[in-house]
């Protein structure tokens, strides 16, 4: 079993993987953005998200909040997307809504690279981007499950 994220009228998926695969996708979207805490973080919780505190981690994870805070301020949706659990809870409409807007901002500034790899990254991050957007127009939760 992976991890499933859908509009809680269930008419939506807006992510359907591995919990592994969902990190990697945050994990690319830190790197656009160059959040360098989180990053760090990656290195050592390689199957927990940001939000799953490990004791002697709690100082990485606070710099991380500080850091997040930062990039709220430029990119409205960073907190959401990366101080979440990745195995349970929900985004609200308006979180949806931020968080397609700063994948909006990622995908472009891709480039236009006709490589598989850069077309597979823009397929899944549109899908993504189309299912929070049903969510924020339609006043849906998006669920983690």
């Amino acid at each position: 079993m992976g991890l499933v994220i859908y509009a809680n009228d269930d008419n939506c998926d807006i992510w359907q993987g591995s919990y592994r695969s969902f990190q990697k996708f945050r994990r690319m979207v830190a790197m656009f953005l160059g959040l360098k805490e989180y990053l760090k973080d990656c290195e050592w919780e390689s199957d927990h998200s940001l939000a799953g505190i490990n004791g002697d981690k709690f100082t990485t994870i606070k710099k991380q909040e500080e850091e997040l805070k930062h990039f709220e301020e430029k990119y409205p949706g960073t907190l959401s997307f990366f101080a979440h659990s990745d195995c349970e809870g929900e985004w609200k409409a308006d979180e949806c809504k931020k968080i397609g807007g700063l994948l909006k901002i990622i995908i472009s500034n891709f480039s236009d690279t006709n490589t598989v790899f850069i077309k597979n990254i823009k397929e899944e991050i549109n899908q993504v981007i189309k299912g929070l957007e049903y969510c924020s127009e339609n006043d849906q939760i998006a669920l983690f499950c």
